[in-house]
């Protein structure tokens, strides 16, 4: 698969069954508003070319997020309100994970994932979403996405460009440590 229209090209390769290896990298691929054009030769899903903007840059603004390094409590009996400015036209998408037991592996924990049109500003997790997952340890992660789906042979494939969600703070990629209480 390649990708063209950010910072540079990306070439993904294909892994052994057929779906396409993640790229990762130590810089941004994209700052924003790009149009990506996105093509493949076709394997385990046939060959499709699309074209994906990418979201604008969503600035947190809450909750007042920790300093780096500290943790951010959330009582899971209230609910969780997020708000950010900017990722215009596309969706942000607010994700609080949890551990189910200390000390546990990635696939033990349990997520919760909400997705919300950008221009809204805002989005409430409920009390019972939020009290559904464990208490103890978890993460706060937020960014900003727009996704198209094209037609690729019999079937379909959805592109999906990411873009970083800031904090007033630093800066920095979304991704905070929690306590949930």
């Amino acid at each position: 698969m390649r990708i063209v229209g950010g910072v540079r090209p990306v070439v993904l390769a294909t892994g052994a069954g057929g779906e396409y290896e993640p790229f990762f990298g130590d810089a941004p691929l994209w700052r924003g508003g790009e149009r990506l054009e996105v093509s493949a030769a076709g394997d385990a899903v046939p060959a499709f070319d699309a074209t994906v903007r990418v979201p604008a840059t969503a600035e947190v603004v809450a909750p007042r997020l920790p300093a780096s390094g500290a943790t951010l409590a959330i009582a899971r009996a209230a609910p969780l309100t997020v708000r950010w400015v900017g990722g215009a036209g596309g969706a942000i998408v607010v994700e609080l994970r949890a551990r189910t037991a200390p000390g546990s592996a990635v696939a033990d924990n349990v997520a919760v994932r909400c997705v919300a049109a950008a221009d809204g500003g805002e989005l409430v997790l409920p009390p019972w979403v939020v009290g559904a997952l464990p208490a103890g340890r978890g993460q706060l992660v937020v960014w900003s996405q727009m996704e198209t789906e094209v037609a690729a042979g019999a079937g379909a494939a959805a592109i999906v460009a990411r873009a970083r969600s800031l904090a007033t703070q630093d800066g920095g990629l979304i991704n905070v440590g929690v306590s949930l209480e």
